[in-house]
């Protein structure tokens, strides 16, 4: 990645450009406009506040990223362990296949059918997790207050 000057993988650099996608499809960057407009409404500059439920919500949204991260890598993960393991098996039962040049591709054709096939799930929940995005910013502004 030239951008940030570290090396990423194709599948994940794939599934980020998707879901900026969505996120633009869903008009995500006017949500996102609107709600920093409105933020002034509920935290004037100057009464920022950090005690009370504003770490405990921080905390709660940071779970939540977790886990929709953990729900939307699973599909791939278990589809890879799966290939890994039939890799293992085909080169301890035929020694002369170079299993090994041939895994590269393999992966990554497994990965990018199974992210096809879970197109679909993938939107699900980005679009259910962007429209409630407005309303999140703003509980979190209002716990800041």
């Amino acid at each position: 990645d030239p951008q940030s000057g570290s090396q990423t993988s194709l599948i994940s650099q794939f599934q980020y450009v998707f879901a900026i996608l969505i996120f633009l499809a869903l008009d995500g960057h006017h949500i996102f406009l609107r709600t920093a407009v409105r933020s002034y409404e509920y935290l004037p500059p100057g009464n920022l506040n950090l005690s009370g439920e504003a770490v405990s919500y921080l905390i709660e949204l940071s779970i939540r990223m977790f886990t929709i991260g953990i729900q939307l890598s699973v599909p791939v993960i278990v589809v890879l362990l799966l290939s890994g393991l039939s890799l293992g098996l085909l080169s301890r039962i035929v020694p002369q296949v170079q299993v090994f040049m041939l895994s590269f591709s393999i992966n990554i054709s497994i990965s990018f059918i199974v992210i096809g096939l879970t197109f679909n799930t993938v939107y699900i929940i980005l679009r259910r997790e962007f429209d409630d995005l407005s309303n999140r910013i703003i509980t979190m502004l209002q716990f800041l207050n």
